[in-house]
């Protein structure tokens, strides 16, 4: 079978569609203000003759992601995003998941994304032409943390300022701090710091979620590369960075006039672990 490719370009505002001909049309924003420019490594091969593509985050790390449903192979290529930011400039890439591509029913022409079992993560549903029935793929991704400033979503974080952590399975159920001082563990949840100098912290907790944990970055912290770990009832996550980079990156406070920032997570290497 022959293998097609779907073109991705960045721009603000755009419509992108895939036709039966594994053809992409891109039309600007309107007021035809639009620009475009292919990202890193465009166009990306994915199956034979696709279709129809859905959008959502599904590995959670904050870039959205793309499903594609592909016609004549039946099954469906998910192209998961990644941010990489060098010196201030942004790249943005996709690679294939690493069980993808997934299997579904004959002659897929449809995707679409829902949280069909309700676990706070997308899943996908694919329309099968020829079988007359839907295959749903639920999501097993170990979604990767991500924390940023609970101030302006900006870098560097700072020693002192109060992070939200986003990510999947972070608390069995909802625990908000009901006193001062403020608790370092809020049902079974904990974060520790270990800071550029080497020192490890267990932050005080504002809330603890099953999304979601509130907490500070303790005043003392040592500016530069930090790990964050995880400790929640369904395991340990420690935050190892991209390209063997630690994160955060603690800054010091509203430097450069952008306040507070963003920092991500991650647990392992969820590429060789992680899929639909």
């Amino acid at each position: 079978m022959a293998i097609r490719r779907l073109w991705l370009l960045q721009a603000a505002g755009i419509l992108l569609a895939l036709s039966n001909s594994a053809s992409a049309q891109f039309v600007a924003a309107p007021g035809g203000k639009g620009g475009f420019t292919a990202a890193a490594a465009s166009p990306f091969a994915v199956g034979s003759e696709p279709v129809s593509l859905a959008v959502a985050d599904f590995d959670g790390d904050g870039t959205p992601d793309i499903a594609i449903a592909n016609y004549r192979s039946n099954n469906v290529t998910v192209l998961l995003g990644k941010l990489t930011v060098v010196q201030g400039k942004t790249t943005l890439s996709y690679t294939a998941s690493s069980r993808s591509p997934f299997a579904v029913g004959s002659l897929p022409r449809s995707v679409a994304v829902g949280d069909f079992n309700k676990d706070g993560k997308p899943d996908l549903a694919v329309a099968n032409y020829n079988d007359d029935d839907v295959t749903v793929l639920l999501n097993t991704f170990a979604a990767t943390p991500v924390t940023v400033s609970a101030a302006s979503y900006t870098p560097p974080v700072a020693p002192g300022s109060i992070v939200s952590i986003f990510g999947t399975g972070l608390a069995s159920v909802e625990s908000p701090a009901t006193a001062l001082p403020l608790p370092t563990n809020l049902g079974g949840t904990s974060v520790t710091i270990t800071d550029f100098s080497g020192a490890k912290s267990v932050l005080p907790l504002f809330y603890a979620g099953p999304l979601q944990i509130n907490a500070e970055i303790p005043p003392a912290a040592a500016t530069g590369a930090a790990t964050l770990t995880l400790t929640t009832p369904s395991g340990t996550q420690t935050g190892g960075g991209d390209g063997g980079r630690a994160w955060p990156v603690l800054g010091k406070r509203y430097g450069q006039g952008r306040g507070l920032g963003t920092v991500r997570l991650q647990s392992g290497d969820w590429r060789s672990r992680s899929g639909l």
